[in-house]
Order: C-alpha cells, then sequence, then structure tokens
C-alpha cells in the first residue's frame, strides 16, 4: 500500500480529494493535514508528523535531502 500526504487538506482542492477519496477503494493510505497542523518548509515537523501517523512512511521521508 502506497502512503500520500495531503497538505492543504482544508482547502478547494484538498476538500474535493477527500470526498472523492471516500467514494474510491483505493491501495492508498492518505494523511491529512493543512497549515495549521503542519508547517511544510520545517523538515523536523514534517518528520515528526509523519512518524507520528506512520512508521513507514517515516523511513520513506528520512530519505528526502
Amino acid at each position: 500500500m502506497k502512503n500520500i500526504l495531503v497538505t492543504g487538506s482544508n482547502g478547494y482542492v484538498g476538500n474535493n480529494l477527500k470526498a472523492f477519496v471516500k467514494t474510491k477503494k483505493l491501495k492508498f493510505k492518505f494523511f491529512y493535514t493543512d497549515i495549521h497542523n503542519l508547517d511544510i518548509l520545517d523538515k523536523k515537523k514534517i518528520y515528526a508528523f509523519i512518524k507520528k501517523k506512520s512508521k513507514i512512511l517515516a523511513n520513506t521521508i528520512s530519505k528526502i535531502p
């Protein structure tokens, strides 16, 4: 199963994506966040958020330079 982090999930595109995902059976696990939950410019905060949500994602994000 692939993991997908969706930032800006309370915006127009994010809300529509969440609604779409609910109607489909996809082989993805979605993690939703927005500016109030996560500063996407801070790599350490991103890593902590993902680690909290999924150990698998934490291993993936650690490879980002």
